[in-house]
């Protein structure tokens, strides 16, 4: 089996964990805000504690893979593997999804103190962010498969 180890059902549940948070982000609460012209605009409200989630999960996210990029070993742990350590640049494209997940979440708490009538930009950021993640994750895991660039 080989690399192919990595492939398991916690696989399947960790990329399943990446789409609800990549994909799903801070979508729900800009389509709440999304107005015919005829109704006052108002701004979105969203609560304090999933302010404060979204900023810790995005420090958090940065610091750890921070970490990663400067011991060049992202480990993405597995429930039913032993997870997949990624090193050199399928560390830096698994690195740059955490980027795009961090500006993701960082958006809805930037959106919330935004009192201007411009969510369809959050929403088209949202998307953006969420697409170059997923883009940047499957390239480090094709790599990991295919390039050789891991342990």
């Amino acid at each position: 089996l080989g690399k192919w180890t990595w492939l398991s059902p916690c696989t399947v549940d960790c990329l399943w964990l990446h789409v609800i948070i990549w994909m799903g982000g801070c979508t729900g609460y800009l389509s709440e805000a999304m107005n015919d012209s005829t109704t006052p605009y108002t701004p979105n409200h969203i609560p304090a504690g999933q302010r404060w989630l979204y900023g810790v999960l995005s420090a958090a996210a940065i610091a750890y893979g921070s970490y990663g990029i400067w011991w060049d070993d992202i480990f993405i742990p597995g429930k039913r593997s032993s997870g997949i350590h990624f090193h050199g640049l399928s560390a830096w494209l698994v690195f740059a999804g955490i980027l795009c997940l961090a500006a993701n979440f960082l958006s809805v708490i930037i959106d919330h103190f935004d009192t201007r009538n411009n969510e369809t930009n959050y929403r088209l950021f949202a998307r953006v962010t969420a697409w170059a993640g997923w883009i940047s994750y499957i390239s480090a895991l094709l790599l990991f498969l295919f390039g050789g660039s891991s342990t």
